[in-house]
């Protein structure tokens, strides 16, 4: 097939069809296509409805359907093979455009007598053999002859018709004419009709190759817009890979996560931008259809399949005309990944900028905290409850003294009525003195005098031992502990001081 000539093949799977069908839409396929199509209902193209419920269009595509029948019977003529006539099946040598049949010269003869009176256009094999198939189609092009649309009316030598009712749209006979009173006004000449058909077709095709411009522009728009998308994509993830790169590895896993969110900006967009593109994408294959299909009828239909075809295409041209392309800027917005930029630009700052200060300002864990606030508690000390006040507490003298010392003063201690030192590890709490107080009295003077003439070596700390003595219910009293073999710390309460002293 010549390549001028495509058009007639399917355009679906691009394969002849001998009943092609045409979709509202204005795209042409074969049978097999129609019936196979899924989902079933719209066009396999552009996703057009088909409002039949069966999913087969009942229009057909006439011009096609004609000019492939032509394209077969040319090649049937220029291939050289013996022809035949289609009457007694002896060898043809002429062949009729409108009956479309080869002829034998008997047969020949017999057909001019009987159609002489129709006008057919009769032509000898060997002249359609050195033409090309467009000067065939030309010469074979039906004549402005159209027929009575009453079908009992076709076989009558008078049926021929030239007048057309407007209010009927159908071309009548003369005997139709006459018996239709009702619409004596309406009648026009078919001549005129047909002409105006073709001019109307024409205006239409002429607004809708203005309008496809306008569909072309949106679709380029749409297209720059989704290319500008993917290389947005492109950058922000390099840029991204690249801060995350200058990262600590304890914060990997925010590569990933921005990642994430890039994908997910650019899948949600671009959703939203292949939906506008397909529609724009199927109303320009929409309109080239009917762009071409209006050029075919011009160039090559005849009168009767202009008078059958043009209510059909007219209407799908008219609600091409009515359509309007996407306003790109107010119905599409292509992300630009602001979100993700702020996000990876404000994790950067943090963890490289401010890093030094932010770690030096992080206040203390609240295990640390508590940490220090049970070292600072005096031990043995009792909490005070809901009902008593806060008790200032006192401060402690803390005292070293040899080994031989504190044991020198342990008899004294027993010989003055002191209370034994406490065996447990830690501090305790004492008890009220059973002198009344009058030798707390007199021990604190005794170790107030010790505090000042005790001295230790750094050597002599083997021999000594470490006592803490302590006390809240008196004025002074001494809870003797003992740490360890090495030293002893006497801790004497003066409630009335508020300093505290530490004699080596």
């Amino acid at each position: 097939m010549e390549d001028e000539f495509q058009f007639l093949l399917c355009q679906r799977c691009q394969r002849e069809s001998r009943n092609p069908k045409l979709l509202p839409c204005l795209h042409t396929l074969c049978m097999d296509c129609v019936q196979e199509n899924k989902p079933v209902g719209q066009c396999p193209i552009c996703q057009t409805p088909i409002p039949q419920l069966s999913g087969i269009p009942e229009q057909d595509n006439l011009l096609f359907a004609n000019l492939q029948a032509k394209l077969n019977t040319y090649r049937k003529i220029v291939s050289g093979s013996e022809l035949f006539c289609d009457c007694c099946r002896d060898s043809a040598e002429f062949w009729c455009s409108e009956c479309e049949d080869f002829f034998c010269i008997r047969c020949f003869e017999t057909h001019q007598w009987v159609s002489k009176k129709k006008s057919h256009e009769t032509r000898k094999v060997a002249e359609v053999k050195a033409e090309s198939f467009k000067q065939f189609l030309d010469g074979a092009r039906k004549s402005r002859v159209l027929f009575c649309a009453n079908l009992n009316h076709r076989d009558q030598s008078s049926s021929t018709s030239n007048i057309y009712c407007t209010g009927c749209h159908k071309p009548l006979c003369c005997a139709c004419a006459l018996l239709d009173s009702q619409h004596t006004q309406l009648y026009c000449n078919i001549e005129m009709e047909i002409t105006r058909r073709q001019q109307e077709l024409g205006s239409l095709s002429e607004e809708l190759v203005k309008k496809k411009a306008h569909f072309h522009v949106a679709y380029n728009s749409l297209r720059d817009k989704t290319e500008h998308m993917d290389q947005v994509k492109n950058e922000t993830k390099e840029l991204i890979q690249k801060k995350v790169e200058q990262m600590m590895q304890l914060i990997r896993e925010q590569e990933q996560e921005l990642l994430e969110m890039v994908e997910r900006q650019h899948r949600l967009g671009n959703e939203e931008l292949e939906g506008k593109l397909q529609q724009a994408e199927a109303m320009l294959k929409r309109m080239g259809a009917g762009e071409q299909l209006v050029e075919k009828m011009h160039l090559y239909a005849s009168d009767q399949e202009v008078m059958d075809m043009h209510l059909f295409i007219k209407k799908s041209l008219e609600e091409f005309k009515n359509l309007q392309p996407l306003a790109v800027e107010a119905s599409v917005q292509a992300g630009d990944f602001n979100e993700c930029k702020a996000s990876l630009q404000a994790l950067f700052e943090r963890v490289t900028g401010k890093r030094d200060a932010f770690s030096r300002a992080v206040p203390a864990t609240p295990m640390m905290e508590e940490s220090l606030a049970k070292d600072s508690t005096p031990s043995g000390k009792r909490k005070p409850g809901k009902s008593e006040k806060a008790i200032q507490t006192p401060t402690k003298v803390l005292k070293l003294e040899p080994r031989s010392v504190a044991l020198e003063r342990t008899p004294r201690r027993c010989e003055q009525g002191l209370p034994d030192d406490d065996p447990q590890p830690g501090p305790s709490t004492s008890t009220p003195s059973r002198n009344g107080g009058q030798m707390p009295a007199a021990r604190g003077a005794m170790l107030s005098g010790e505090l000042g003439n005790t001295h230790f070596e750094p050597g002599d700390q083997e021999d000594s031992s470490i006592m803490i003595s302590s006390s809240e219910d008196t004025d002074e009293d001494t809870a003797d502990v003992f740490v360890n073999d090495a030293t002893i710390i006497h801790a004497t309460v003066h409630s009335q001081s508020q300093k505290t002293t530490i004699s080596d």
